[in-house]
C-alpha cells in the first residue's frame, strides 16, 4: 500500500506541520492499520511549512531553515532525518519514503538557490538516515539537479517520471522522461492509475477509458505497478496480467522508452518516422534478448526495424501480438520483413508486440522435430508471462 498526503497535518502554507497520522484519519494509527491489512507500505511527504512542529523557532528540538518570503522551511539537520526515520518502525513494515513537491521546497526556498552545498546536504541526510533503516526512496516532481544527485544517495531507487495522474489525461506518457531515469539506475514511475473506467462519484468527474495503456505503461516502466481505484473497482483480470500468481511484476530489463525515429518526427515533422508513440524495451535471459513494442496514438504507417528499436542489440527474430489482436503464428522480423505499425494502434486499443530469437531445437527421443515456431512462442511465454 501506498499512503498519499491525506493522512498527515498540514500548515497555513499547505506543506507538512507533522508527518504522523491524525487521529481523526487513523485513530489507531499506521500500526493498527498494518495489522488488520499485513501489508507493507510507503508514505508520502510534501514541502515543510513554517507551522512545522520539529523547528527549533516552533518549539521543536531540530534545525530548520525558515524562507521569509515563501514561509516554508527546510530541515538542515542529520538528526531530524535519525528521529523522522526512527519512528517509523513503529508503524509496521514500512519500506518506502516518497518525499514530494521537490520542485516547490526548492523555488520556494531561497537557501537552495543561493548555497551551493545546501540542496546536497539535504537530499544527502535524508537518503543517509533512510538507508540506516532500509527504507528506500522515491522523488517526485523532481528536477534535474535532483535526480542527478541521487547518484551518491543509494537509497533512491526510483522517480517519478509523470505529472499526477488523472484520470482520462495522457499523464502515462513517459517515453521520453524514462530514458533520462534510467540512465542514472532509477527506475522511473508513471504513479498511479485506474483499472475500471467508470468510478461513480469521483471528484474530477470523469472517466479513463485507456485503463490497458495506462497498465501496460506501468509494468513496463520497471518502476511501481500501483492502481488507484475505488473500493470494489479494482479490475483484477486486467491488473494480474502485469505479474505472476504471487504479486511478482513481470518487468523487462529496462524501461520502455520512445524510439529514436519518434523523437526526430516531433522535432522535425519531414523526418518519415512515427506520427505518435513507438517505445521499446527488452528482456535479457541469458545471451538471448526478447523484445518488446508498445505502440500508440499512431496517425501514420511506420515500419520498425530491430535497427530503429533497438540499436543493433536485436538479432533476426519472429514477432507476434499480444492478445486480443495477437497473430495466429509468430512472422518473422529483420530488417527485411519490419513489423508494419499503423492508425490502428490507438490509446484505447495499443498494440503490442514480442519478438524471440529463433531457438535451435534438437531431435526428441524419436528421432522428430518439433516446430521451431511452437517451441519458441511456448518458452517466451513462460519466462515473460506476456500472454
Amino acid at each position: 500500500m501506498q499512503y498519499d498526503s491525506w493522512w498527515y497535518p498540514k500548515g497555513l502554507r499547505s506543506g507538512t506541520e507533522t508527518w504522523w497520522p491524525m487521529k481523526k484519519i487513523f485513530p489507531g494509527g499506521f500500526k493498527y492499520v498494518y495489522n488488520k491489512t499485513d501489508l507493507p507500505f510507503g508514505c508520502h511527504n510534501r514541502y515543510w511549512d513554517s507551522d512545522v512542529t520539529y523547528a527549533k523557532f516552533n518549539g521543536g528540538k531540530f534545525q530548520f531553515i525558515k524562507d521569509p518570503l515563501s514561509g516554508l522551511t527546510l530541515p538542515d539537520d542529520d538528526t531530524f532525518w535519525l528521529f523522522l526515520f526512527q519512528q517509523t518502525q513503529e508503524w509496521g513494515n514500512f519500506f518506502l519514503y516518497e518525499q514530494d513537491w521537490l520542485n516547490i521546497q526548492t523555488e520556494a526556498t531561497f537557501a537552495l538557490q543561493s548555497d551551493l552545498d545546501l540542496g546536497r546536504r539535504w537530499l544527502e541526510q535524508m537518503g543517509r538516515n533512510a538507508e540506516k533503516f532500509g527504507i528506500s526512496i522515491q522523488y517526485c516532481m523532481a528536477y534535474s539537479r535532483h535526480i542527478l544527485q541521487s547518484l551518491e544517495i543509494p537509497a533512491v531507487t526510483q522517480a517519478r517520471a509523470s505529472e499526477d495522474y488523472q484520470p482520462g489525461k495522457r499523464q502515462w506518457d513517459i517515453g521520453i522522461t524514462s530514458m533520462f531515469i534510467h540512465a542514472v539506475g532509477l527506475a522511473p514511475s508513471k504513479d498511479t492509475f485506474w483499472t475500471t473506467a467508470v468510478q461513480p462519484g469521483n471528484r474530477y468527474h470523469a472517466v479513463e477509458n485507456n485503463t490497458v495503456l495506462n497498465h501496460l505503461v506501468a509494468t513496463l516502466s520497471t518502476g511501481p505497478v500501483g492502481p488507484g481505484d475505488m473500493i470494489g473497482a479494482l479490475n483484477k483480470s486486467l491488473i494480474m496480467r502485469c505479474c505472476d500468481s504471487e504479486g511478482r511484476i513481470l518487468q523487462p530489463s529496462k524501461p520502455a522508452t520512445a524510439i529514436d525515429d519518434q523523437i526526430i518526427k516531433g522535432t522535425f515533422p519531414s523526418y518519415p518516422g512515427p506520427q505518435g508513440q513507438v517505445w521499446t524495451s527488452y528482456s535479457k535471459i541469458s545471451n538471448n534478448v526478447f523484445g518488446i513494442v508498445l505502440a500508440t496514438e499512431m496517425e501514420n504507417q511506420y515500419s520498425l526495424t530491430p535497427e530503429a528499436g533497438w540499436s543493433g542489440q536485436l538479432a533476426p527474430s519472429v514477432v507476434y501480438g499480444q492478445e486480443p489482436w495477437a497473430s495466429h503464428r509468430p512472422v518473422e522480423f529483420s530488417s527485411q520483413h519490419p513489423l508494419v505499425l499503423g492508425a490502428d494502434c490507438s490509446a484505447e486499443r495499443p498494440c503490442v508486440f514480442y519478438t524471440s530469437p529463433t531457438i535451435l531445437v534438437l531431435p526428441n527421443l524419436t528421432g522428430t522435430t518439433v516446430k521451431a515456431n511452437t517451441i519458441t512462442r511456448r518458452f517466451f511465454i513462460q519466462t515473460i508471462g506476456s500472454a
